[in-house]
């Protein structure tokens, strides 16, 4: 029976990943074309390193916009799908990650997991990727922005839904998902 060897161990351990937006992290949220952040410690010693991202079919070797002592950016300019991924270096490489990227220009949102609102007032997300075909889908209602910059957009609550799951569609992809609970006025 063989024992384990602290030099049989990974050098480098990724803890997380997301999305990163002009200094902007966002938590296991990114597109294609985006940057992405690998977070974990003792990034600086690494030497020369690879970001190995694969599936079942293709193998990409990325190098590093850059690093610190604690995460790792490169950009994911790869065909939309999911992805598996590992940083090489030193001829040792870390655990293994899922990426699974949203289409490239498909917008997003960020910063909320859930959120309360009332009836008929005035709500602003904030994200990327909101242009004038971007579309709020609230349930079974699909609502058009009364304003949107590419980075927010300014929607009124409907009547008649009370909870449910939001969504922002525009003509390339699907956001992430975002709970609701409508308060009555």
């Amino acid at each position: 029976m063989r024992g384990f060897k602290l030099s049989d161990s990974p050098s480098v351990q990724i803890s997380s990943q997301a999305g990163y937006y002009n200094g902007y992290s966002l938590p296991r949220i990114y597109r294609i074309g985006d940057s992405v952040v690998f977070s974990g410690d003792d990034f600086a010693g690494l030497e020369n390193p690879k970001v190995v991202i694969y599936n079942g079919e293709e193998i990409y070797n990325i190098t590093p916009t850059s690093h610190t002592n604690s995460a790792l950016i490169f950009e994911l300019n790869l065909p939309f799908r999911k992805y598996k991924a590992f940083i090489y270096t030193r001829n040792k490489r870390s655990n293994e990650v899922r990426l699974s990227p949203y289409k490239a220009g498909s917008p997003l949102i960020f910063g909320y997991a859930s959120i309360k609102v009332q009836e008929g007032e005035q709500y602003e997300l904030k994200g990327v990727g909101f242009d004038d075909k971007t579309r709020i889908v609230m349930g079974n209602k699909t609502l058009v922005p009364s304003t949107h910059t590419p980075s927010s957009l300014t929607f009124t609550i409907p009547t008649s839904i009370t909870k449910g799951i939001l969504q922002l569609t525009n003509n390339v992809g699907t956001s992430n998902k975002v709970r609701y609970r409508v308060q009555a006025r």
